[in-house]
């Protein structure tokens, strides 16, 4: 099963998920070294309020197998570990065993502090989600998926995540739960693999659309722009342009702590 449709058949089962490609806390001075993270979160489960993550993730080098075989095994790790939750914890809430090893399967074990502070258990808390049964028309059939797009975008310097979830739409209580509206969130970021040490400063954008596809056109198209941005202001000589060669409101680490510092230091 592709990627994308694991994803789908956990929204359909009330299960928010996002993946992030990054420099971020690799622990390598290798450039090509990222950190790939998974998580499925919820904060409906079987008629409570309570707090639920999954995750798992791999670190690789952006331009070896060994990255894509590693995505492709850390989602599948936390859609079973999803399924197993469903399967043998809907009367209690459930949380991952650690450490997990690489090669089994991500344990799960009670909350007991969460079932120690779990409220009443309501019907009008369990969610209905807007998703059509049949979501396979929605994965894409050729090259063009979103882990594609993501490495790619990575590879050009950017650091990536997204998230598959319900907030699209008027806000909502939580005994309004029936028929939530799922969509698409893209956060891109330039990274140090241009060389700079980078704030984290992401521009987002989004899709009422899950047609796989269509994201991964939206991160292509989305990181190419900003390239293409960061080219025009490198000569320094557009109006707007920075000491860093990056366009205004992009600030290097030294910058950001220097401006942070002169912020506390305000009477």
């Amino acid at each position: 099963m592709d990627i994308w449709t694991q994803r789908l058949i956990l929204a359909q089962q009330g299960w928010h998920t996002e993946a992030r490609i990054t420099r971020s806390g690799v622990g390598s001075a290798e450039p090509s070294v990222r950190s790939f993270r998974f998580w499925a979160k919820r904060v409906h489960w079987s008629g409570w309020i309570t707090d639920i993550c999954l995750h798992d993730g791999c670190i690789h080098s952006i331009n070896s197998p060994d990255m894509e075989n590693g995505i492709t095994r850390a989602v599948g790790r936390v859609f079973d570990a999803c399924q197993l939750a469903h399967k043998d914890f809907s009367e209690t809430v459930p949380v991952m065993k650690h450490p997990i090893a690489d090669n089994d399967p991500i344990g799960l074990t009670v909350n007991s502090w969460a079932v120690d502070h779990l409220g009443e258990k309501r019907e009008d808390f369990v969610p209905t989600e807007d998703l059509p049964d049949q979501i396979s028309s929605y994965a894409s059939t050729g090259s063009d998926t979103v882990v594609s797009a993501m490495l790619d975008t990575a590879r050009d310097g950017f650091s990536v995540d997204d998230s598959m979830d319900t907030y699209f739409g008027r806000a909502r209580y939580a005994s309004d739960c029936k028929n939530r509206p799922w969509g698409w969130r893209l956060r891109l970021a330039y990274d140090d693999l241009n060389k700079t040490e980078m704030a984290y400063q992401p521009r987002e954008i989004s899709s009422n659309e899950l047609d796989e596809a269509l994201c991964a056109g939206l991160l292509t198209t989305m990181s190419q722009k900003m390239t293409a941005m960061r080219t025009s202001y490198a000569n320094g000589d557009r109006q707007g342009s920075t000491e860093n060669t990056f366009p205004t409101g992009f600030l290097t680490m030294a910058e950001f702590e220097n401006n942070r510092r002169a912020f506390k230091r305000r009477p």
